[in-house]
């Protein structure tokens, strides 16, 4: 049995009676910080299983994600997200008034998959992959826009020529293709292999760790008079 005098007794119960009324202080610090701090922890969890599929150092920042977002055009057609990740242009795209109903959210990860289907139980969130879009989509249902987070440049250039030709397929001639690149130079195509679509026009977003190019691009040509395969044996750019 252990002893302990009335005086360090009092000074116990003290200590218990304030860690008691600083409980909900307390209770509301623990649940706010892994709401941040799990999104990061997440992030490099999935860039180090797979850097070349993240294709990012670090997460879009806000103001990234929100300039994206305000490129999608009003009306009711599907909104298609592809690489999503932790979320930050999905959570824009809702901000933009975007209906979760209409967004389509294409996540090759299933770490992410299963934090945006958390995040995100309203939207639609299918683990698949870009490369087989039109598979994955809803058929017959016009598609406003297919907004990309995709590291496109740095994908094997089959890789890139099998996405642009699922989007020429997916997208009708007034639909908007969003796109960013850490190229920030002027871009008059979404990649070097992409002879589908053609930059409309574009928005530097200093704000974001690396620097990014917003990129809004439309079908540039009849999609029945572009070949199947496009620029398979271009080397992958530098950049995403």
């Amino acid at each position: 049995m252990i002893w302990i005098d009335q005086a360090v007794a009092r000074r116990l119960t003290d200590l218990i009676r304030r860690l008691e009324t600083a409980r909900p202080s307390l209770a509301a610090l623990r649940d706010a910080l892994p709401a941040r701090l799990g999104n990061t922890a997440l992030f490099f969890r999935e860039w180090m299983r797979g850097p070349g599929m993240v294709g990012a150092v670090c997460s879009s920042s806000r103001y990234l994600a929100t300039e994206m977002a305000g490129l999608v055009p009003p009306g009711n057609g599907l909104v298609i997200e592809l690489g999503a990740g932790t979320g930050m242009v999905t959570q824009a795209l809702l901000d933009h008034g975007i209906s979760p109903r209409r967004l389509i959210i294409v996540e090759r990860s299933e770490g992410f998959v299963a934090h945006l289907r958390h995040r995100f139980p309203e939207a639609t969130v299918i683990h698949g992959d870009a490369a087989n879009l039109c598979e994955l989509i809803p058929q017959g249902l016009p598609i406003a826009a297919i907004v990309s987070s995709l590291p496109l440049r740095s994908l094997p250039a089959d890789q890139r020529t099998q996405i642009i030709a699922q989007w020429r397929q997916a997208l009708s001639q007034d639909g908007s293709l969003i796109q960013f690149t850490y190229d920030i130079r002027p871009q008059t195509h979404t990649c070097a292999s992409d002879h589908a679509f053609s930059v409309t026009h574009s928005r530097i977003v200093w704000a974001n760790l690396p620097p990014a190019r917003v990129l809004h691009a439309r079908l540039s040509v009849r999609t029945d008079s572009l070949p199947n395969v496009l620029a398979v044996n271009q080397p992958a750019d530098p950049s995403p």
